[in-house]
């Protein structure tokens, strides 16, 4: 790492993490900088054993129950967070910066739901039962690295790349000091260590990544309840912040040095040989494909994996429905939608709901220039994204007042075999306005995740709540396309209202 990349990754934090908070000496030089920081670093490892005690940990096994607020999945804009308990167990390779997750339904079910591998190149996800996992991009791995006992590898990723470190000077928050460093890592992305100025403990750590709808964001974790073992002291706690929200809390239940079960070379978690690693989830590599559903009518599946969108073709234009994409991949699906119906400018997109997995290439869609249909109350959510710049390649980008057309209750775009009807089915438990769908002509209905779920998630109220909004409007429909799955027909979403019915009643006894 090279002094000219530690001076860039200073200022960059400066400005994004400390403005206003970090003291600073003005006449402090970038020698003094940088020596000061690995004075403080060599200070932070002595306090949590020191460098050899925290290396010949190897690996740790840790039982934890968190509880996660889902940031940006709430009933509303305004009201960001579902908190959701779950049971994990994790092995923490330090030396390799690595850690192998297994999510179970409780402290003692002896089989994981899923797995999650994290390193520093990607992460690789699997859920129970299947041949199959999901490699996602090294951006991913961002707030999985941020759990405890991450506290000790970022130690050693900083004396690692030493050459890249800086003090930024003290900052006070929560009636503590900390002195504040800042490094890049091999892939140049900038951490920010906070370290208690009385303890010299490791107590805090930032850094700035993408989260899309909102663009950069800071990812912030606070750790706590440090124990010893083996010499080492391990946080116990941890409480993740996302854009200040706290996100997560983290208990730790058990803490050994060693593997668990969950090792990384056991079959249920390793990664297939097939797999073509960090290149698959790179978002540029990822081609589209668009499958026909009807007579101007299309499915882009897996514009994400596991997220597919719509779009229909009428006579001088083309509405896509689903905000789903990203700074690379909206212009990927607007590329496809292109080579499919040459000619025809895409003038609009549907805004389901609000949440961030369907509302990730909103920003994109309108620097395209596109109008959003959505409900009323996401209205100030679409100002938001739009007035929130972004890096490109082009530099800084900021953009205008979006165009933005409201449904309430129900709007009719089009005419003729491709009139679209959109209805807003909420409110529903997963979101108090959310559309619908409906082409009349091709007896089709496009359902975003009211219906249509991965196999084990059971939402028998998100389920009802939809068929109450269906009973009363009496569609003639045939075919249900969705968000999350392979298309299916009305027959089977009945069976699936039959059933979420049958557990509601069996719950209520």
């Amino acid at each position: 790492m090279n002094r000219g990349c530690g001076r860039k990754v200073s200022s960059v934090c400066i400005v994004l993490l400390c403005t206003g908070a970090c003291t600073t000496s003005p006449d402090l030089s970038e020698i003094e900088s940088h020596r000061r920081a690995i004075d403080v670093l060599d200070a932070g490892i002595d306090a949590l054993g020191g460098l050899e005690a925290i290396r010949s940990l190897d690996s740790l096994t840790v039982a934890f129950r968190t509880r996660v607020l889902h940031v940006d999945q709430g009933p509303r804009p305004d009201v960001p967070v579902v908190v959701q308990q779950l049971h994990y167990r994790m092995t923490v390779d330090i030396p390799g910066r690595r850690i192998l997750i297994g999510a179970f339904a409780s402290d003692t079910s002896p089989q994981p739901v899923f797995t999650t591998e994290v390193s520093e190149e990607r992460v690789f996800h699997r859920l129970a039962g299947t041949g199959s996992g999901q490699t996602l991009h090294r951006s991913a791995a961002a707030p999985f690295l941020h759990s405890f006992p991450m506290a000790l590898t970022y130690t050693l990723q900083a004396w690692d790349a030493w050459a890249s470190l800086y003090w930024l000077g003290q900052r006070h928050e929560d009636g503590k000091s900390y002195d504040v460093i800042v490094f890049a890592d091999k892939f140049g992305t900038q951490r920010t260590l906070y370290f208690d100025t009385e303890t010299a403990r490791l107590e805090r750590s930032a850094l700035v990544t993408t989260q899309e709808p909102f663009g950069d964001v800071v990812s912030e974790a606070i750790y706590g309840d440090f124990r010893p073992l083996n010499g080492v002291l391990i946080p116990w706690q941890t409480s993740e912040k996302v854009r200040g929200i706290l996100a997560s809390e983290f208990e730790a239940l058990t803490v050994s040095v060693g593997r668990s079960v969950l090792d990384s070379t056991s079959s249920a978690s390793r990664v297939p040989r097939d797999d073509p690693g960090p290149a698959r989830a790179s978002r540029t590599a990822r081609s589209l494909v668009a499958e026909p559903l009807g007579d101007g009518v299309f499915r882009i599946p897996d514009v994400l994996p596991g997220y597919h969108v719509m779009f229909v073709e009428q006579d001088d234009r083309i509405i896509l429905i689903e905000a789903v994409g990203g700074l690379d991949l909206s212009p990927s699906v607007l590329e496809t939608i292109a080579s499919i119906v040459p000619g025809k400018p895409v003038t609009h997109v549907v805004l389901t709901h609000h949440h961030d997995d369907h509302s990730n290439g909103l920003w994109s869609y309108l620097q395209a220039g596109m109008a959003v249909l959505t409900t009323p109350g996401l209205v100030a959510f679409v100002r938001d994204v739009a007035s929130t710049p972004r890096r490109t390649e082009r530099g800084l980008v900021s953009q205008g007042l979006p165009t933005i057309e409201t449904v309430q209750e129900k709007r009719v775009f089009g005419r003729g075999r491709n009139r679209i009807e959109l209805y807003d089915v909420g409110p529903n438990p997963h979101a108090e306005e959310i559309l619908m769908a409906y082409l009349p002509e091709h007896r089709l209905l496009f359902l975003s995740d009211v219906y249509g779920h991965r196999d084990g998630v059971d939402m028998p109220p998100v389920l009802l709540s939809l068929a109450a909004v269906l009973e009363r409007l009496a569609l003639d429909v045939s075919t249900v396309v969705t968000a999350h799955t392979e298309p299916g027909t009305i027959a089977e979403l009945e069976s699936a209202i039959a059933t979420a019915r049958a557990r509601a009643a069996q719950r209520r006894r």
